[in-house]
């Protein structure tokens, strides 16, 4: 009997609200207002269900009762706008929640086509989703027209067709690289730094972003010392060398700065900003040691002389950036060393 005190009571304070409702019925129709409703309910079976009757009564109500039937019905505009609300047990950047709007969304399509009336969907959770996608949507264009500014650049810098191209595919095999790790650390059913199970749609075109910045940063340090070396040496591995040796330290010591920034983000209770910290502590530690100190000098060896080729034509029409503040930018071949071996004359 306990656990029925709640229902009884519940049904016992409708009940008196029921008999109250149709007091101020009979106090506003009269006497015989209740039986004129009966018969009326009797003449016309979908009177009380009819919609005209409901706006009616919501637009009649007090203006606390009637702005909370607006989550539901417009009553300002007539009542031709009616809304569905679905409240999901679930965070809205929870993939099954992406997957319970498509869901939604391929029924109000159904739907309109078998009424023929207008509908849609919206709140946070659609919204989010349609961000998402259009976003996603971009990224590729994101990473074309980046790539390519980055590509022209760097050629009018380094004076090379082949050193930019290297530089470029560089710096997206490092935001490859920190996306894998994200992917890894922060997706799935139970994630290893906990979330929703997805990564952030802007986290990623942020990391992207600013890894490509940073990227472009150290290329810029590294390889216009490179350049530096070959004006003056004239020789690929002596511009590695060179431009090794003197930004290795400085290098280092900046991207140990950095990740260590960044790595305080990834402490951040808010997951999109712990996504944002490793994501870019790892694009840092990867770009500055294993790329630029490893993988650009490794490449530069195996394509020899031809990492500085550009076509003759392309050279005088280009305009001459002089930033190693080494004068001509033309490389300096050293002359050839005399010969030692003796000379023998003919003679009588």
């Amino acid at each position: 009997m306990t656990d029925s005190a709640p229902l009884a009571g519940g049904l016992g304070a409708a009940r008196r609200g029921v008999s109250g409702y149709r007091g101020q019925l009979a106090d506003a129709a009269g006497p015989n207002g209740i039986g004129q409703l009966d018969a009326l309910q009797r003449r016309s079976p979908g009177f009380f269900r009819s919609g005209y009757v409901a706006a009616a009564a919501l637009a009649g109500a007090r203006p606390l009762d009637r702005q909370a039937s607006e989550m539901l019905v417009d009553t300002a505009h007539g009542a031709t706008f009616g809304r569905i609300v679905l409240l999901p047990d679930l965070p809205t950047n929870d993939p099954r929640t992406t997957a319970l709007v498509a869901a939604v969304r391929g029924e109000v399509s159904r739907w309109q086509r078998d009424t023929g009336i207008t509908a849609a969907v919206g709140g946070g959770a659609s919204q989010l989703s349609d961000f998402d996608a259009v976003t996603k949507a971009r990224i590729p264009l994101l990473t074309i027209v980046m790539s390519l500014v980055t590509f022209l650049l760097l050629v009018v810098v380094l004076r090379s067709l082949l050193l930019p191209a290297l530089a470029v595919a560089l710096n997206l095999l490092t935001v490859v690289v920190s996306m894998g790790v994200l992917t890894f650390l922060f997706t799935g059913d139970h994630p290893i730094l906990g979330g929703a199970g997805s990564l952030d749609v802007l986290m990623i075109s942020a990391v992207f972003a600013v890894t490509f910045a940073l990227s472009i940063d150290y290329q810029v340090f590294l390889l216009s010392r490179m350049r530096e070396g070959y004006v003056r040496t004239g020789s690929n591995d002596g511009a590695i060398d060179f431009g090794v040796r003197r930004t290795a330290t400085v290098v280092t010591s900046a991207a140990a700065i950095m990740v260590s920034v960044f790595t305080a983000f990834a402490f951040a209770e808010f997951v999109a900003v712990k996504q944002m910290g490793v994501g870019l502590a790892v694009a840092v530690l990867v770009d500055a040691t294993v790329v630029r100190l490893v993988l650009l000098p490794a490449a530069m060896t195996l394509l020899g002389e031809r990492t500085w080729w550009l076509p003759a034509w392309l050279d005088r029409r280009l305009p001459h950036v002089d930033i190693e503040g080494v004068g001509d930018p033309r490389p300096t071949r050293r002359p050839p060393r005399p010969s030692t071996t003796p000379v023998v004359g003919s003679g009588d």
